[in-house]
C-alpha cells in the first residue's frame, strides 16, 4: 500500500474515532467516552464531568482531522508495545457547551490531540488533559 493510501485510510480511521467520541461526550455515553480513553484516570475524569449538571454538551461538529506523519514504519511496529505511538492527529471540533453556572451555551472551538498506537486511535490525554475546566 503507498504511503499516501494509507495516510488517506488513517486520517478516515481517525476521523471515524473523533466523530464516535464526539457524539459520545453530546449524549453522555460514559461508556462510549471510556472505551475510547486509556489512562483510568481520565476514564473516571469524563464519568464525573458527565455525571455533572455543570456542563452539557449540546451540538457538536467536526470541522477538520489531520494526521501527522508515521512515526513508526508499519514494518517496524511492536504489537506488544503499548508506548510505542505509530502516528499523531489533530482533530478541530466546533463544541457548543450549556453551562450551568452562567445560564448560557457558549460555542469553542477546540483542538484536540489524538495518537494511534497498537489500540488504535485514541485521544492524547497527556497532550490535552482532560479536568473539569477542559472535560474534552
Amino acid at each position: 500500500m503507498m504511503a499516501r493510501q494509507r495516510e488517506n485510510l488513517d486520517r478516515g480511521h481517525l476521523g471515524e474515532g473523533v466523530d464516535i467520541y464526539w457524539k459520545a461526550a453530546r449524549w453522555g455515553d460514559v461508556a462510549t467516552l471510556s472505551s475510547l480513553l486509556v489512562r483510568p484516570e481520565d476514564q473516571l475524569a469524563v464519568a464525573r464531568v458527565i455525571a455533572s449538571p455543570t456542563l452539557r454538551v449540546t451540538d457538536v461538529r467536526v470541522l477538520q482531522v489531520v494526521v501527522g506523519p508515521e512515526l513508526v514504519e508499519r514494518r517496524d511496529r511492536d504489537r506488544t508495545d503499548l508506548n510505542q505511538r505509530w502516528r499523531e492527529g489533530t482533530a478541530l471540533v466546533q463544541v457548543e457547551v450549556y453551562a450551568l453556572a452562567t445560564d448560557r451555551v457558549e460555542s469553542k472551538t477546540e483542538e484536540q490531540k489524538w495518537v494511534m498506537d497498537v489500540r488504535g486511535w485514541h485521544p492524547d490525554t497527556e497532550a490535552s488533559p482532560i479536568d473539569a475546566d477542559r472535560p474534552w
